[in-house]
């Protein structure tokens, strides 16, 4: 009988289009309790191969669940989405969506963090710049274009719903998490990007999820290890964290993800934002009139984890207003605890009804997902058009800091030399110049310096400098850790240092997170050009603007603290 109402469910479900909500209440009306909650779990997979020992394996790694236990999770559980994590590739990606559709009787939600494009969880996509690189692009239609460019990708590749973009304004340099994966610390620069990249994707018939409510730009804690505290007044939350997230409600986003956050001022319990009713509901749903899908971050993360056990964090996500469970650590165990809360009086079931038709709306938007054309798909996604895309974007962002009498571009007649630092290591490798020396012009001399060397023959690479006027530095191993001088090491300052001294005009090329500038304020550097990211693109954008080939009209996305 369960099969036969499931096989008319489906049937009924492909038929939805254009109906009134009463039919999707009707088929929510056809489920089971447990059912309805597994609608609501959203579970992570890798496609890894992983072990047979399923029920384990979800414990210990609830981010890389195996396909056996992902088609038991689909039959046994009736989840209603997944979303696809880490060093997939697309015909495997692909592949697998195909499959999963079919054996679900109710569509599957397929999830994908690409907010710098699919390569963030697919390692044969093409990489699009990070979100702090576009928030240096004055031309804003280029984000617009990015937005629809992944949203093409991903419609490609049967991804309904992308968890992008970060809406967090970044306002703390030492974030350790979201850093350059925000546009920027000016809340109404973030907003305009933000509305922008929506309504890219959505014109692709990509759903949107911003992130990270009520706004996880100003923490030096990561979530994914402990729950950050966000110690702020109302009125500065008004002001910057939730300004972003009102103007893309206003635009229409489908989806916002609240994060592992405690606000005091929002909650005086201090209970994790994920969890709490006055974030979720009197704030998002009341407040500020969010009528979409409320997803949680990842149900797997120490933010609550450490704090709660598996059914509690279930429970406690429905009661706060959530409608989507992201990468339940134990999918059993949660759905089995909401059903206790259930039969107990604690959620009531129509709220779970109306959570299941807030999800099947959103499904019945995206309708039956066809069959995947899987052999042609890299072609497809990694386009000519994607490539140009992507190249014009790193040459729009490169920005020029500082330009002391207008060294930058440089003279033909000029005597120029770049030094490049690498670690003894790699001294001696046998791969192939990277991308930014081998765009240098031949005029150029180049010099490639082991890190550990450096101490012991500082005089000697003066000497061999003795005859250029103009030195380039391009710093290439650069993090988003400001407690490691963001990856920066001594030998560049023991180089720097004594060129100065030696009348020398110095070119920095930094290609990574502009928060590293203000390492460089006491050294009268004569022109600082920041890349943002250590991709190739970005590298030959760089020396382009060096050689005056490309134009420099990137604007600094943060304010930079001496």
């Amino acid at each position: 009988m369960r099969i036969s109402i499931l096989f008319f469910l489906s049937i009924c479900f492909s038929q939805l289009v254009g109906q009134d909500i009463q039919n999707l209440q009707k088929v929510v009306s056809e489920l089971s309790l447990k059912e309805k909650i597994g609608q609501l779990c959203m579970v992570a997979t890798t496609n890894a191969d992983t072990g047979s020992d399923s029920n384990s394996l979800a414990l210990l790694s609830p981010y890389t669940l195996n396909s056996e236990y992902i088609e038991y999770l689909i039959q046994h559980y009736h989840i209603g989405g997944l979303i696809f994590l880490y060093d997939n590739t697309l015909k495997n990606i692909a592949t697998s969506i195909n499959y999963y559709q079919l054996l679900s009787n109710i569509p599957l939600l397929i999830g994908i963090d690409a907010e710098w494009g699919l390569q963030m969880r697919i390692t044969d996509a093409i990489r699009f710049p990070r979100n702090m690189t576009l928030g240096a692009i004055k031309d804003k239609k280029l984000i617009y274009e990015l937005g629809k460019e992944i949203g093409r990708q991903c419609k490609l590749l049967g991804i309904d719903i992308n968890f992008a973009p970060v809406v967090d304004v970044n306002n703390n340099g030492k974030n350790p998490v979201i850093h350059n994966r925000s546009f920027g610390d000016d809340a109404v620069l973030v907003a305009q990007n933000s509305c922008l990249y929506i309504k890219g994707m959505q014109d692709s018939g990509v759903l949107t999820c911003a992130k990270h409510f009520p706004g996880h730009g100003d923490t030096a804690v990561d979530s994914h290890e402990d729950l950050p505290v966000l110690n702020h007044s109302i009125e500065r939350l008004e002001e910057v964290e939730l300004l972003p997230f009102k103007q893309v409600i206003k635009s229409g986003v489908d989806a916002i993800m609240v994060g592992h956050l405690c606000v005091p001022a929002l909650d005086a319990d201090n209970v994790p934002a994920t969890l709490s009713h006055a974030v979720c509901t009197r704030l998002l749903r009341e407040q500020l009139g969010f009528n979409g899908l409320i997803v949680t971050d990842g149900l797997g993360m120490k933010g609550i984890t450490k704090y709660y056990s598996i059914g509690q964090v279930a429970v406690k996500a429905l009661l706060a207003g959530a409608d989507i469970l992201l990468c339940p650590i134990d999918v059993q165990e949660t759905i089995d605890a909401v059903e206790q809360a259930v039969q107990a009086g604690i959620l009531l079931e129509k709220d779970i009804d109306s959570k299941v038709v807030r999800i099947l709306q959103v499904k019945e938007k995206q309708g039956r997902q066809v069959q995947i054309e899987t052999e042609s798909i890299e072609n497809k996604i990694n386009s000519v058009q994607a490539e140009n895309l992507k190249k014009l974007l790193f040459e729009s962002s490169i920005t020029l800091v500082r330009n002391h009498n207008n060294i930058i571009p440089i003279k033909s007649v000029e005597r120029v030399a770049c030094i490049q630092i690498k670690t003894l290591e790699n001294m001696f490798s046998i791969e192939q110049p990277n991308a930014f020396i081998a765009h240098l012009p031949a005029s150029i001399a180049k010099l490639s310096c082991a890190k550990e060397h450096i101490a012991t023959n500082i005089q000697a690479i003066i000497d061999y400098l003795r005859d250029f006027e103009t030195i380039i530095i391009p710093i290439f191993e650069i993090n988003k850790f400001a407690s490691q001088n963001y990856g920066i090491s001594d030998e560049f300052f023991d180089i720097i240092q004594p060129l100065k001294e030696n009348q020398k005009r110095i070119i920095l090329v930094l290609l990574g997170t502009p928060y590293s500038l203000q390492l460089f304020d006491n050294y009268n550097i004569d022109a600082i050009i920041m890349a943002y990211e250590n991709d190739v693109c970005a590298q030959q954008a760089a020396v382009d603007v060096i050689c005056g080939k490309v134009d420099p009209n990137g604007k600094l996305p943060i304010r930079i603290a001496s």
